[in-house]
C-alpha cells in the first residue's frame, strides 16, 4: 500500500511504500528500501525528475533514437549497397575445373605463349556464359588452368563443361577493303573505344628505318562506370564500324607492352570450321610454331575460291596487296 502525506509547503514530497513494488514516474520503488525524495523542476521548459541525487531527462530517449538514426544513415552512405561480399566455393558452393594444356609438341620458348593464349580462350568462353565472379588463373609449372565458378546449378554445370571442352570455332572473315584508311581516320580524330587509349609506337621496318605508328592500349580508367562486360564487348564490336562490319583488336607485343591493332572485319564469315577435318601444330625451320589445316572436299573448294578471289590482283581485289 502506498501512502502519501501531503505537505502544504513546496518542500519535497516523501514517499513510503509497503507493497512489493510500485511504479511511479517511470521508476520502480521497491519495498523495504529507504524512501526516496523526488523533486520536479522545469529548467528551460524541460521536465526534470531528481531522485536521490540522480537526474533523468525525458528527452534522453529521443536523443538516443536520433543518434541511432544518424549512425544508420552514415553506414548507408559509406557502404556500397550494390556490391555483395564475394563468397568462395567453400561458402557459396560451385564447381572447379582443372584444364591441362598439351605443350608436348612445342619447344620450351613457345610453351609460355601457348598457355597464355589458352588462358585467353578459356576466359572468353567463361565470360560468354554470363556467370558472375568467376576465378580463372594459370599454373605455369604444370601447364594447367584452374577455373572456379561459384553458384552453378546442375544444368549450368553441364553447359559449362561442354563449353570448356568443345573445340575452338574457326571462322574466315574478310577485312574491310579500306581498313587502313578507316583506322588512320580513327587515330587522326583521336577516337578510342571504351577501356582503351591511343599510344604512339616507334619501330624499325624491314629496311631499318624508324617509323611511327599508333596503336591502342588497355586503360581501365576509361571504362564507363556501371558498364557490364557484355555491354563493353557490344560497344567494342560496334565501335565506329561500317554497316556489315565489326571492330576487332589484334594483340601485339611492342617493347614488352601489350598493345592492340584495330581491324574492321566483315561480320559474315566466308568459311567456317564445319568443313575442317584436322588441325595440328607444325614447327618451321626457325623453330616458330604454325597451324596446319586440312579441309574436306567441299571446304577445300570454298577455301580455294575465297583465296583466289581476294588474292592480290584477284577478281575481288584488284590492288597489289591482299586483304
Amino acid at each position: 500500500m502506498l501512502r502519501t502525506r501531503p505537505s502544504p509547503s513546496r518542500s519535497p514530497t516523501r514517499l513510503s511504500s509497503r507493497s512489493s513494488r510500485v511504479r511511479s514516474a517511470g521508476y520502480w520503488v521497491a519495498a523495504n528500501r529507504p524512501p526516496k525524495t523526488w523533486n520536479e523542476s522545469r529548467p528551460n521548459g524541460r521536465i526534470v525528475m531528481k531522485a536521490a541525487g540522480e537526474v533523468v531527462d525525458r528527452h534522453a530517449l529521443w536523443k538516443w533514437l536520433l543518434l541511432l538514426v544518424l549512425l544508420s544513415w552514415s553506414m548507408v552512405l559509406i557502404t556500397p549497397l550494390d556490391r555483395k561480399l564475394k563468397l568462395g566455393l567453400d561458402l557459396r558452393g560451385g564447381t572447379s575445373f582443372v584444364l591441362e594444356v598439351d605443350v608436348s609438341a612445342l619447344e620450351e620458348d613457345a610453351r609460355a605463349d601457348a598457355l597464355e593464349r589458352a588462358l585467353e580462350v578459356i576466359r572468353n568462353r567463361v565470360d560468354a556464359m554470363g556467370v558472375s565472379e568467376p576465378v580463372i588463373y594459370p599454373e605455369p609449372r604444370n601447364n594447367r588452368i584452374v577455373v572456379q565458378i561459384p553458384g552453378l546449378r546442375a544444368e549450368e554445370r553441364r553447359r559449362a563443361i561442354e563449353n570448356l571442352k568443345r573445340a575452338a570455332y574457326l571462322e574466315f572473315r574478310l577485312v574491310h577493303p579500306k581498313n587502313d584508311y578507316l583506322v588512320q581516320t580513327l587515330f587522326e580524330k583521336g577516337l578510342a573505344p571504351p577501356g582503351y587509349r591511343i599510344v604512339k609506337v616507334e619501330d624499325q621496318d624491314a629496311s631499318g628505318r624508324w617509323v611511327s605508328t599508333y596503336l591502342y592500349q588497355e586503360d581501365p580508367s576509361r571504362i564507363p562506370q556501371g558498364l557490364s562486360r557484355d555491354q563493353l564487348r557490344e560497344k567494342l564490336g560496334s565501335f565506329q564500324a561500317p554497316p556489315g562490319y565489326e571492330f576487332l583488336l589484334k594483340k601485339e607485343i611492342h617493347h614488352n607492352q601489350e598493345l592492340y591493332r584495330p581491324y574492321f572485319v566483315k561480320k559474315r564469315p566466308e568459311l567456317t570450321g564445319q568443313y575442317l577435318k584436322t588441325a595440328g601444330v607444325d614447327i618451321r625451320q626457325l623453330g616458330q610454331p604454325v597451324v596446319t589445316l586440312r579441309f574436306d572436299a567441299k571446304g577445300a573448294r570454298k577455301f580455294a575460291r575465297v583465296t583466289e578471289d581476294h588474292a592480290p590482283g584477284g577478281p575481288k581485289n584488284p590492288s597489289a596487296t591482299g586483304r
